[in-house]
């Protein structure tokens, strides 16, 4: 699961002298490119799905229960799949060869 990294508060925020010495320095650009890569160690990080802009998971054991569930699901549909395929092979229960919309209940191709 990809998240982002967001950092709020207090800590994220970047001190105007800091700002303006990096702009007056030799090399500008590696100035504030330093600023912006700089490491903070602070508790207001949080993560964020980055489609969804919703919270992310807060923790490692999150992280791995999210995971354990992601591989549950991921297994119960690989054996959902081998029963419909085989159940579809030998045409049981009746009609399941007859291939349906399942809107409409029409037979399809």
């Amino acid at each position: 699961m990809h998240s982002v990294w967001t950092l709020t508060g207090g800590d994220a925020v970047t001190p105007a002298d800091d700002l303006v010495a990096a702009l007056e320095s030799s090399d500008p650009d590696a100035a504030l490119a330093a600023l912006v890569g700089r490491d903070v160690d602070s508790e207001d990080w949080r993560t964020v799905h980055p489609r969804t802009g919703g919270p992310g998971p807060a923790s490692v054991a999150e992280l791995r229960r999210i995971r354990r569930e992601l591989e549950r699901a991921n297994d119960g549909l690989t054996e959902l799949r081998f029963h419909l395929a085989s159940a579809l092979y030998a045409g049981k229960p009746l009609g399941a060869r007859r291939v349906v919309d399942p809107d409409t209940g029409a037979p399809l191709a």
